[in-house]
């Protein structure tokens, strides 16, 4: 997991093509874009623009990913990730490979990370992570998730 400020973000991918591209989309996409997926280099690299309304009451399981990489960035809003390494984790969804996507049971100890328009979370697949954790506050989010694949 790499998490820093979007201006650093370049450093920790001078010669992975696919990272660079997410990178600069990220640099250039406008803050205000609508809703959808977005294409940048077929399969291997794509944009998913989600909002949605934090509700830290709901806390939701962890998620993880087996064929591409996350890397998010929070466009409206701040949001508290909580993160943790895949470990020996109960699942409580099993891998479903059409959405890249399985969750698993929190754990007692979890990092945070605090989200806003200057950050960026990158997320490979040891890396457990979930939103709107407990912390968060009530508000709108706009988010723009890039995946990049292994």
């Amino acid at each position: 997991m790499i998490y820093d400020t979007i201006e650093n973000a370049k450093q920790y991918y001078a010669k992975d093509k696919r990272m660079l591209k997410a990178l600069d989309y990220i640099r250039k996409v406008d803050p205000g874009i609508a809703d959808g997926k977005y294409d940048i280099d077929g399969s291997d690299v794509y944009a998913r623009v989600v909002s949605y309304e934090l509700d830290p009451a709901q806390p939701k399981d962890l998620e993880g990913h087996r064929t591409y990489i996350d890397v998010q960035v929070i466009l409206t809003g701040c949001e508290r990730l909580e993160v943790s390494h895949r470990q020996d984790l109960p699942v409580t969804m099993p891998y479903n490979a059409e959405k890249d996507a399985e969750l698993f049971k929190s754990p007692q100890d979890l990092t945070s990370l605090i989200m806003d328009q200057k950050m960026i979370a990158i997320f490979y697949p040891q890396d457990l992570h979930r939103p709107a954790s407990p912390g968060s506050h009530k508000q709108k989010i706009h988010k723009l998730v890039v995946k990049v694949r292994l």
